[in-house]
């Protein structure tokens, strides 16, 4: 019995041996992008579009969003085993490792290992895709259905199966019930399907009627994207964004693999010329990926361009004629066919000339390190953790707290933050309030004389000085302002007194 049980664990540690050995460059890959992942993810504050994550999954299902209802569904659930900033968090991490193992498999399917690894070693190395997924909010799992699809409609096309097509259809309508612009991946899909099928209509028959059903289940969130969710989004902020020139395409491919935002990129002009260069080197690689569509093993190659540039142009033109929403978190579902496209561009320069391929591996370690440094020591959202920690610290009994609110964050994040004694007494400034000294004014009036200290909390407009003093005048002008801190966002606590009318207070 104890030689038999001895021979099955010697069988299972073979096979180990074996499965690591086989794919000993994802592993290493994943146990690096686990480190990344996990390092500093609850130490920075939520920001305001993490607060609407968590705000919209705690009012399911009455306030079930129909443009995009899977992620908050799932971290309805996830929100049962926890509250925390890292546990929220974590939700993202998982879908991103994912991420990396179908990148992986899909790399090697339609190239070899090399091409695999490549990409998901530029994918868990990505400071922009790092950021999502230390955040809570969709993009990783979108990413995740999004490369599950494409893995899926190859299998479709292998073997066209009812199950095969059906798996496909359903992560497709998985992924645009996640992220809306998924549904642009149905162009190229549209595209492969009648190209693979054109003269095999009864095959072709069935992936029709595929599409008609995943017509009838986005329709619900379709119309709600038309008529509401649409045009709301198209005036919103991306509308005072520039329309994008060539300079703004081709940087998404450093944008995707080494630094994020490049808006933020150091005045050093060595820095500058390392990413600019690298730039140029990423745009090198794609081209000479794109130039292997001539060879005639190149069928796979031509599918993973589909999937990268056909979204990517509708997306473009959509920016010069409508709204600009050239914006890398909605371009970052393409990012996993850029990246091979990318890599198989490095494989291709490595095997023509080995000299030139150590080049770029240096240049890539200084770009994306020098990337990772700034995502990290730089945080770029509104500090909300670390203003309400002030008020906490500086509170007396009696106190208040009122926020200015023309935006949600403020008062969610009292609403997470906040464990003083201070009752929220006031919530003023309507959602969507002008920058005008008058509304500003007309709404600090809503708060009664009080002879209590108030704590004024409040987010500021930011990339705006001219409304950030316009604000701070009509503070000063209604109160004695006791002291002022400003934090990161920019977010801004006045501890303040009411001026009354018989004196100051």
């Amino acid at each position: 019995m104890q030689q038999s049980l001895s021979k099955r664990d010697t069988s299972i540690a073979t096979a180990l041996q074996l499965l690591v050995k086989e794919h000993y460059a994802i592993s290493l890959i994943l146990v690096l992008a686990t480190g990344l992942y996990l390092f500093q993810l609850g130490e920075n504050s939520l920001w305001l579009d993490e607060f609407n994550s968590i705000h919209d999954a705690q009012q399911l299902p009455a306030g079930l969003e129909p443009t995009r209802p899977l992620y908050f569904i799932l971290l309805r659930f996830w929100m049962i085993f926890g509250s925390s900033v890292e546990w929220l968090r974590g939700l993202s991490a998982v879908f991103a490792l994912g991420n990396l193992l179908l990148l992986y498999g899909l790399g090697r399917r339609v190239a070899n290992k090399a091409v695999g690894s490549i990409a998901a070693l530029l994918l868990a190395c990505s400071p922009l895709f790092i950021n999502h997924v230390q955040e809570v909010r969709m993009y990783s799992l979108g990413n995740f259905l999004s490369i599950l699809g494409s893995l899926f409609l190859l299998d479709a096309l292998q073997q066209p199966t009812k199950v095969n097509i059906g798996k496909w259809a359903v992560s497709r309508i998985l992924t645009t019930l996640t992220i809306p612009l998924g549904i642009l991946l149905l162009a190229p899909d549209t595209l492969i399907v009648g190209w693979k099928f054109r003269r095999r209509f009864s095959i072709l028959g069935k992936f029709v009627i595929a599409f008609v059903l995943i017509g009838l289940c986005l329709l619900p969130s379709s119309l709600s994207m038309v008529t509401s969710a649409g045009p709301s989004f198209v005036s919103g902020w991306t509308a005072e964004l520039p329309k994008p020139g060539l300079a703004a395409v081709v940087s998404k491919l450093t944008s995707f693999t080494v630094f994020w935002p490049l808006a933020s990129l150091p005045s050093n002009l060595f820095v500058k010329l390392l990413y600019y260069s690298y730039t140029l080197i990423a745009a090198a690689a794609v081209f000479v990926a794109l130039l292997k569509l001539k060879t005639k093993r190149a069928q796979a190659i031509v599918q993973i361009a589909a999937w990268a540039l056909l979204p990517a142009a509708i997306m473009l033109l959509f920016s010069h004629t409508l709204s600009p929403i050239w914006n890398s978190r909605y371009l970052l579902f393409l990012s996993p066919y850029f990246l091979i496209l990318m890599a198989v561009g490095f494989t291709q320069v490595q095997q023509q000339s080995p000299k030139i391929a150590v080049l770029v591996v240096l240049i890539y370690l200084l770009a994306v390190g020098g990337g990772l440094n700034q995502y990290y020591a730089h945080w770029e959202r509104d500090d909300w953790k670390a203003a309400i920690e002030s008020v906490m610290a500086g509170e007396q009994p009696g106190d208040e707290i009122a926020v200015y609110a023309p935006m949600s964050a403020p008062t969610l994040a009292i609403d997470y933050y906040y464990r003083g004694p201070a009752p929220t007494t006031h919530t003023i400034g309507p959602l969507g309030g002008s920058l005008e000294k008058s509304t500003i004014s007309e709404a600090l009036s809503a708060i009664p004389d009080s002879s209590k200290r108030l704590w004024l909390v409040l987010r500021g407009f930011n990339g705006n000085p001219k409304a950030n003093q316009l604000m701070k005048q009509a503070i000063s002008e209604q109160f004695n302002v006791q002291s002022h801190s400003k934090f990161n966002g920019p977010v801004d606590v006045f501890l303040v007194t009411t001026k009354l009318e018989n004196g100051t207070n």
